[in-house]
């Protein structure tokens, strides 16, 4: 049996106060993730078009630089996840990292978006505000109970979503493509009110590692964009 959360209202309101604040404070954080992000992409576009004038040039490059950003990403997310709170530069390093090594791997993705329609881009990312300003709130919300459902939720469509992405490499369905990256959709913005829930229970545990917490909303706010861009391009 689940035990029942406390009512909101018996709470300390300092407190929810606080940790409303606190979330804010880590919202900055993933903005500033997501300045590094933008600037990554511009700048690897742009080095790519200076040092390879020929697009068949680059292939084999940007394999291989993609090869090594995996493994910068892997290395930043385990700093940012598992580093002690008190090493704050270096996980602060962790976290530039990963947010640099992600603009990189997408660059190309986005740059080909730019090029075939700018308004792509633009629409996801205001789409992506929405969907961060609509569904943080929620998480202040939901019972323990609903949190363990919508864990369990996530973990199924996340499977469901990569069985029908390697089904669809045999298929080859346009519709199919589309009910993945919607799949997808659905549950990276799940992730985003999980991962709030667990930040807000962290916070008023005494645990506050902001950095940790901002790598994980900086990762959901990305797929979220990038699903979106998907989507919108198809």
């Amino acid at each position: 049996m689940y035990r029942e959360d406390p009512p909101r209202r018996s709470r300390n309101k300092t407190n929810s106060f606080e940790t409303r604040k606190y979330i804010a404070k880590v919202y900055l954080y993933v903005c500033f993730g997501l300045g590094i992000f933008g600037l990554s992409v511009y700048g690897t576009i742009e080095a790519f078009k200076a040092l390879f004038p020929d697009p068949y040039d680059t292939e084999l490059v940007f394999f291989i630089l993609s090869i090594c950003m995996f493994v910068v990403f892997l290395v930043g997310g385990l700093g940012c996840l598992f580093l002690a709170k008190e090493r704050y530069f270096l996980k602060l390093l962790c976290f530039v990292l990963v947010a640099a090594s992600i603009g990189v791997e997408l660059s190309f993705v986005l740059d080909v978006t730019h090029k075939v329609d700018p308004n792509v881009l633009w629409v996801s990312a205001g789409m992506t505000v929405c969907t961060v300003v609509l569904l943080t709130p929620i998480a202040f919300f939901v019972k323990r109970k609903t949190i363990f459902f919508l864990s369990g939720l996530l973990m199924v469509l996340f499977l469901g979503g990569i069985f029908f992405s390697f089904a669809n490499i045999f298929v080859g369905s346009r519709s199919v493509y589309m009910l993945v990256e919607c799949v997808f959709l659905v549950a990276f913005s799940l992730a985003l009110v999980v991962y709030t829930y667990f930040i807000i229970v962290d916070k008023e545990g005494g645990n506050d590692d902001i950095i940790q917490h901002a790598y994980l909303l900086f990762v959901a706010v990305v797929n979220i964009f990038i699903t979106l861009v998907r989507i919108n391009m198809f």
